[in-house]
């Protein structure tokens, strides 16, 4: 079975803390996923950090997970 693109409406990545050393490359998978899905945002849940960044017309929200099992990610 596949998913077809207007199947996927969100992109997630997890990476426990995204850092110089991995950062780009982070980044870069989502932002293919979220191009390859037509999607404008997409999330990279951590141990902690919190903030949004902005890759040409993607935001990508950083967001701790434990924000993000107790759903209180939308204010991020």
């Amino acid at each position: 079975m596949s998913a077809s693109s207007s199947d996927i409406t969100e992109a997630y990545q997890v990476c426990y803390d995204l850092n110089e050393d991995n950062k780009k490359r982070e980044i870069k998978g989502l932002l293919a996923a979220c191009t390859k899905f037509g999607l404008d945002e997409g999330v990279i849940i951590t141990e902690s950090s919190s903030v949004v960044i902005t890759e040409g017309e993607i935001k990508i929200k950083l967001i701790p997970v434990t924000l993000f099992l107790l759903g209180l990610d939308e204010g991020v």
